[in-house]
């Protein structure tokens, strides 16, 4: 059925589904949680289909027979939060979220609920699920070059900015650089939107200094970065500290083999 989904051929796919619920459901005792999938199954077909009102019927319906279990699929309350937000219930919506991470307090759960509470504006319900989230992976030991830790670190930095805690917000770029120097000095590419951030942070607020030092920093790393000397170099010259800008210009011509920046140089 999933092979058929995923070519698109829904009709045949639920036609699949429908069979394997009939059979599962007609021999006494059997483990209730195979119709559960099979449920789920139907649920993500009408919601790949956008048919939201069938898909939400499916969903209740795996939902009432996991509820039997001692413990509940948690996924399943994500899942109808998922619809519910798709219908703008957002109070029905954040009840489903919440009570997912009262039965599993799981990272991918909190990254859901996180989430959510960024699209409804929410921000200080979103920080606090973004710290208890980044403290479960502290748990977790994950590597420095782990993206998951990088990309939710940064989303409790964009739930900070919204909130108008632009420190809080520095402090947690700052913190993705330092796990992005611990790897491959900038191997990968997640450090780029903390970069963005501080960048714009910074000549925004006439904090030229701090850019200088950011500038600085990633530059130690990745010496041959052409538009880096160039960033510093026009900060330079917006402080009238043209000797210096010229030095910088001078070690960009150099590496530059294409010549591209040398007529703006002139």
């Amino acid at each position: 059925g999933k092979n058929l989904v995923s070519q698109k051929r829904y009709s045949e796919a639920e036609e699949m589904f429908l069979r394997a619920r009939a059979i599962l459901e007609k021999p006494p005792g059997i483990a209730r949680s195979n119709v559960v999938y099979v449920l789920t199954d139907l649920a993500n077909l009408h919601r790949y289909r956008q048919q939201y009102d069938t898909s939400m019927m499916y969903y209740k319906e795996a939902l009432s027979i996991s509820e039997k279990a001692p413990r509940p699929d948690a996924a399943l309350y994500i899942q109808i939060g998922q619809i519910y937000e798709k219908q703008n219930r957002i109070e029905d919506a954040e009840t489903m979220y919440l009570q997912a991470i009262q039965i599993r307090e799981d990272w991918m759960f909190l990254e859901q609920v996180g989430m959510f509470y960024v699209r409804s504006r929410q921000y200080d319900k979103a920080e606090a699920a973004y710290l208890r989230l980044l403290q479960l992976l502290e748990f977790g030991n994950f590597p420095p070059s782990d993206q998951i830790v990088t990309r939710n670190m940064q989303r409790l930095a964009e739930a900070y900015e919204q909130e108008g805690k632009f420190f809080e917000a520095e402090e947690i770029h700052k913190k993705v650089l330092d796990r992005s120097e611990e790897v491959d000095s900038y191997g990968y590419r997640a450090w780029e939107s903390s970069f963005r951030r501080l960048e714009n942070f910074y000549l925004m607020r006439h904090k030229y200094a701090d850019a200088e030092m950011l500038y600085k920093r990633v530059l130690s790393n990745m010496p041959d970065t052409h538009n880096l000397h160039w960033k510093l170099a026009e900060l330079y010259v917006t402080e009238k500290r043209y000797a210096e800008a010229e030095q910088v210009y001078k070690k960009l011509l150099a590496i530059d083999e294409d010549k591209k920046y040398l007529e703006n140089w002139r």
